[in-house]
């Protein structure tokens, strides 16, 4: 986060393999907002934490959406 230069992320592997297909996208829309657009925690929902349970493709899309509509 806050340099541009550079993109990281680092996923630990156990808690990546518990996840959901869903809960991997939220992860990695959540983490490359932090280090791509230097967004904080809860700036939009994608960025809220603890991540909720019982997340749908539906919510994910969601929160995909209004995170692009915060960007423009």
């Amino acid at each position: 986060m806050n340099i541009d230069n550079i993109t990281f992320v680092e996923i630990n592997v156990n808690s990546w393999q518990a996840l959901t297909h869903q809960q991997r996208r939220l992860v990695m829309f959540h983490e490359l907002s932090h280090d791509v657009y230097n967004l904080k925690h809860f700036d939009v929902t994608l960025m809220n934490t603890p991540m909720p349970r019982n997340i749908t493709k539906q919510k994910v899309d969601l929160w995909i959406k209004e995170l692009v509509e915060y960007l423009k």
